[in-house]
């Protein structure tokens, strides 16, 4: 009897189960579809706003564009998809541009990170949504994104007036620093006034996109060799000490050294032939291979500097603690 009742129970749980999977395959049958039907449904096919397909370039109806060939997002990518070549023109005033020549994309490397769309300050660049990239030969992967016959957007002008009024600015601020530091009877004073140029130029470098040296001034010059500085100074000085009043032969000696100085700079700087060169986008070298070169006792390393270098601040410390002790 016990048997039988297992047996009638296994078909009944059996039939339930059947009928179960009967109900979601009927309900599943009279529901909408949602497979998308590729490629029939080709021209009704949308893609949702944050897919990343292709890159490209905007161009307005003018066959103009925002690109000002900057190169950030060329630094910016991490697989070297993005190359951007540029010209120097000379514009109507006389004026030398850099403008874009050529745009490349290696659609093949990139992995839509989207990290040059970031970095470009113009919003030059954009994903759309193509997705269709199937190609028997990879050299069409590389993409041309500015279009012949293109031409820059005059209303983007204003971020190469920027950057020149922030160059000048930066330019009139290390000048003024730099006289205030000689000029002051103070020591304590033109240490601080130091400080400001040093500022001034890391200013510079990241102006012109080196991030690296910006950051390597401001950490060792401004905040490790004045440190140094100041700290000789409260040591080897009293209070309110002023410097010595110069003797006019001295200064007219300094006065005349100055301008001779002046004088060479400005002629080897006119008469130096510049190399031209089409590809004017900054191009950091990474720190890997600064590294290699400072400690490196090849052809090009700079290890017998580094060290000599090292010595001197060596000695430095080493004077330093002797007038320290001595006062």
């Amino acid at each position: 009897m016990t048997q039988n009742k297992s047996y009638f129970e296994g078909l009944f749980w059996g039939v339930k189960t059947l009928c179960v999977g009967l109900k979601t395959t009927m309900r599943e049958f009279f529901t909408k579809k949602i497979t998308e039907q590729y490629p029939e449904n080709r021209k009704e096919l949308k893609m949702f706003d944050r897919f990343r397909g292709t890159l490209n370039m905007p161009h307005n109806e003018n066959n103009e564009h925002r690109c000002v060939a900057c190169g950030l997002c060329q630094m910016a990518c991490p697989n070297d998809t993005i190359k951007v070549i540029s010209e120097t023109i000379e514009t109507e005033d006389g004026k030398k541009k850099k403008i874009l020549a050529r745009y490349e994309y290696d659609l093949g490397a990139c992995m839509f990170c989207q990290l040059c769309v970031n970095a470009c300050p113009h919003d030059a660049i954009t994903f759309d949504q193509n997705f269709e990239h199937a190609v028997f030969d990879r050299t069409k992967l590389v993409l041309k994104l500015n279009h012949d016959g293109r031409k820059e957007k005059r209303s983007l002008d204003m971020g190469s007036t920027l950057e020149t009024v922030v160059f000048y600015f930066l330019a009139a601020f290390i000048i003024a620093m730099s006289i205030m530091t000689v000029t002051t009877q103070r020591i304590v004073r033109s240490a601080t006034y130091l400080l400001f140029v040093l500022f001034g130029t890391a200013g510079i470098y990241f102006l012109l996109g080196y991030t690296f040296l910006g950051s390597v001034q401001i950490m060792v010059y401004a905040g490790g060799i004045v440190v140094l500085y100041v700290f000789s100074i409260l040591l080897t000085s009293g209070e309110g000490d002023r410097a010595e009043k110069l003797k006019r032969s001295r200064f007219f000696a300094g006065l005349f050294t100055m301008v001779a100085g002046a004088a060479i700079i400005l002629f080897i700087t006119l008469k130096h032939n510049f190399l031209q060169t089409n590809n004017l986008a900054p191009q950091e070298i990474n720190i890997h291979s600064i590294g290699h070169a400072l400690l490196s006792s090849d052809k090009y390393g700079y290890i017998l500097p580094f060290e000599a270098v090292s010595i001197l601040l060596l000695a430095c410390i080493i004077g330093g603690i002797m007038i320290a002790r001595k006062r």
